[in-house]
C-alpha cells in the first residue's frame, strides 16, 4: 500500500552550497516508476500526502520546498522560484540515479505546477507525465482579484506583525480561493509553512512566467490539467494558454474543468465524481498515469 515504506531523507545539495532539502518517500520502494508531488505556495509537502492512498504500485516522492521543515530557507531578495526548482532538480536527479528510476510523473499543485514546468525544461529527468492541479506554466497577477490585497500584505510584513500575518494570509486565501457556493471544511492549519516562507512563496509565485520554458523541453510529456472553474489564483485563462502552447508543440494534452470548484476545494472532488458527471481527480490521475485504482481505503 502507498502509505507503507515511509522514509524521510534530508538531502545535502552539493551544487547549492551544501544546503538541505527534505524529501519524504512512500509507496513501492522497488518500483522503477516514480510520482513526484509538489505542493503549492504557503503550504508544506503534507498537503500532497492526501494522494498517497490513491496511487499504488509506484514510488511516491514528496518534497518540502525551501524554508519549511528541514529544507534550508533562501535569502528572499537574492533568489526566485527558479531556485526552488534547481534545488528540487538536483535532489531528484540523485534519487533517479540511486533508485534507477526509469519513468517519472510530476503532479504540481498551484506553485508546484510552475516548478514542474521548470523541471521539465531542464531535460535531466525521465518525465513522462505532467499533471497541473489548479496550476499553469505562468501566473498573471494583474488578472487576479486578490493580487493587490496580497501585495499589500506582503509589503507591510515585518517582525512586529508576523502573528497577524500567519492568520491573515491563510484566511485570505481560504476566503477567496474556494468557491462561493461551497464551504471548505478541511483543516489546513497543520499544512502551513512558516510565515517567512509563505511571504517568499507568494512573492516568487506572483511574478513567475515560465511559458517560454515549454520551448526548451526536448521530449514532450503527456500533460493533464485538472482545474477548478472558480479558481481565482490560477485563472483558467492562464491554464488555457499553457495548454494551447503544449498542444502547438505536439504534446498529448487533456483538460478537466470542475464547475463550482475553486483553488483550494479540489479536495471535494479528489475521490468523488462531480455531480455524477465528471470523474474524480483520483480517477483521472490514475487513468492518465496508467495506474490501477485500488478499492482499499486507509
Amino acid at each position: 500500500m502507498s502509505l507503507n515504506n515511509y522514509e524521510q531523507t534530508i538531502m545535502t545539495l552539493v551544487d547549492h552550497d551544501n544546503t538541505q532539502l527534505e524529501v519524504v518517500t512512500m509507496g513501492d520502494s522497488k518500483s522503477d516508476r516514480a510520482v513526484v508531488l509538489i505542493h503549492g505556495a504557503i503550504m508544506t509537502y503534507k498537503i500532497m500526502t492526501v494522494f498517497a492512498k490513491y496511487l499504488h504500485g509506484v514510488r511516491l516522492i514528496f518534497i518540502n520546498c525551501p524554508g519549511r521543515g528541514e529544507s534550508t530557507e533562501l535569502d528572499r531578495m537574492s533568489h526566485s522560484l527558479v531556485d526552488y526548482a534547481t534545488r528540487i532538480n538536483e535532489a531528484l536527479v540523485s534519487i533517479v540515479n540511486d533508485a534507477k528510476i526509469q519513468e517519472m510523473a510530476i503532479i504540481g499543485y498551484s506553485m508546484g505546477g510552475l516548478i514542474a514546468t521548470k523541471l521539465a525544461a531542464y531535460n535531466t529527468l525521465p518525465i513522462k507525465h505532467l499533471v497541473y492541479l489548479n496550476s499553469a506554466a505562468k501566473i498573471d497577477f494583474k488578472e487576479l482579484r486578490i493580487s493587490k490585497l496580497l501585495m499589500e500584505l506582503v509589503k507591510d510584513m515585518n517582525s512586529d506583525n508576523q502573528d497577524g500575518m500567519i492568520k491573515s494570509i491563510p484566511e485570505l486565501i481560504l476566503d477567496q480561493g474556494i468557491s462561493k457556493k461551497q464551504q471548505n471544511t478541511f483543516n489546513f492549519t497543520e499544512y502551513f509553512a512558516p510565515v517567512d516562507a509563505m511571504v517568499t512563496d507568494l512573492l516568487y509565485t506572483l511574478r513567475s512566467d515560465y511559458l517560454a520554458d515549454l520551448d526548451e523541453i526536448a521530449q514532450m510529456p503527456d500533460v493533464l490539467f485538472l482545474l477548478g472553474e472558480d479558481d481565482v489564483i490560477f485563472p483558467n485563462k492562464d491554464s488555457k494558454e499553457t495548454m494551447e502552447k503544449f498542444e502547438a508543440l505536439g504534446a498529448n494534452v487533456r483538460s478537466v474543468i470542475y464547475p463550482e470548484v475553486g483553488h483550494l476545494d479540489f479536495l471535494r472532488v479528489l475521490d468523488k465524481p462531480h455531480d455524477g458527471e465528471l470523474r474524480s481527480i483520483e480517477s483521472n490521475i490514475n487513468e492518465w498515469l496508467s495506474i490501477e485504482e485500488s478499492d482499499v481505503t486507509e
